[in-house]
């Protein structure tokens, strides 16, 4: 992960470890620790001033959690550094570590046009002028206060995809409001293929899972597929994963997840293990029809937001077609889309009901929870 040192290289029998820690929650820190020893490496990850995970990284590349929360040195022989970072980078991070494939899987990937800057000082209208008459491909994608916000794919300068709070749109108008003092925006060119890749992965599912000693029995994979595209994804080691997307038998592209990093090149690990393959099935879109997007701040318009008794009836209409576990489900939903606590804007309700309705196994009581709050959407 890149960032900005604040310490670099400082000896360890010289650092002390509680200061730094009451320092980086004291100033709400988003960046990251950095302990190198001669025979391997500690990361530890903080997002305003909170630690959130840790990684110990091996030569041979291999991975392997680390108590983050009360960190101790091995030894005093390494040394220390502190890089500050945007929270956009430790949310990559995050995700690098989930059992899932969506597009923010693959962020930052590609060539950096934007790096990571406070909304504040941008203006995201301007952007999306700007890759039109650039006729860029690539994406765009913003932060909330804590988890990504929406992605948006360009194809030849158009926004051709919108991701955001696991639901893919491809076509119509949309409205965004953005909170410029707690988010971010970056924006990556890439090719043309892994804008199409990216924008079909609604279609992606999983065909098979097959365990490796070596890496190199991917080619014996390989040339069992026949036509069509396939995406295989192979887990390395914790955060260390390995993605191709092929055309039949031939690479489309191919890059290496290594925990908020993405990377065309990677020193593998090359000793034998066992190592997971999954493939996939995906149906690669080649044509487009352009989204229409616009950007408002908080700060442009007025917030209406939705009555306490509806929100309440919403919320009975829930847990009777989810059960008792729906006052769980129902806090981290409102959590996940960045709303605060019983405050909903009127115009993110449907978005909000679709996504509910989505934590519903049962597709009857989804059904079922769509017809009841159907009213309340105008």
């Amino acid at each position: 992960m890149r960032g900005t040192p604040v310490y670099k290289d400082v000896s360890l029998a010289t650092v002390k470890f509680e200061s730094i820690a009451e320092e980086i929650k004291s100033r709400s820190f988003t960046g990251f620790v950095k302990v190198s020893y001669w025979d391997m490496e500690d990361y530890l990850y903080y997002l305003r001033g909170e630690a959130i995970d840790g990684i110990r990284c091996f030569p041979d590349g291999k991975r392997e959690r680390v108590e983050y929360r009360y960190y101790k040195p091995s030894s005093n022989n390494g040394v220390f550094s502190l890089y500050a970072t945007s929270p956009l980078d430790i949310f990559a991070f995050k995700e690098s570590l989930q059992d899932r494939i969506t597009p923010y899987t693959f962020v930052g990937y590609g060539q950096e046009l934007i790096v990571p800057i406070q909304l504040s000082h941008t203006d995201p209208n301007r952007i999306l002028e700007d890759m039109a008459s650039f006729e860029a491909y690539g994406y765009m994608v913003m932060s909330q206060r804590d988890s990504f916000g929406p992605l948006i794919t360009f194809s030849g300068g158009k926004p051709v995809c919108l991701y955001k709070s696991g639901i893919f749109k491809h076509s119509g108008k949309e409205s965004l409001w953005v909170d410029t003092h707690d988010s971010y925006v970056a924006v990556f060119r890439t090719e043309p293929e892994f804008v199409n890749f990216v924008t079909s992965l609604d279609s992606l599912r999983r065909l098979e899972d097959v365990k490796l000693k070596r890496l190199t029995d991917i080619k014996n994979i390989v040339g069992k597929l026949e036509g069509g595209f396939t995406l295989l994804e192979i887990v390395l080691s914790y955060g260390l994963r390995l993605f191709m997307l092929l055309s039949g038998r031939s690479v489309v592209f191919k890059m290496v997840r290594d925990c908020a990093q993405v990377l065309t090149e990677k020193q593998l690990p090359t000793s034998e293990g066992e190592y997971l393959l999954r493939l996939y099935g995906i149906d690669i879109r080649g044509q487009f029809t352009p989204l229409e997007i616009n950007f408002s701040s908080l700060e442009e318009e007025v917030v209406e937001y939705v009555p306490r008794e509806e929100l309440s009836a919403i919320n009975k209409a829930f847990i009777e077609e989810l059960g008792p576990i729906g006052a769980v489900v129902w806090k981290k939903v409102f959590e996940r889309l960045g709303f605060e606590a019983d405050k909903l804007p009127k115009n993110r309700l449907e978005e909000f009901i679709n996504t509910l309705a989505k934590e519903i196994p049962d597709e009857k009581h989804a059904n079922r929870f769509i017809e009841k709050t159907r009213r309340w959407i105008r």
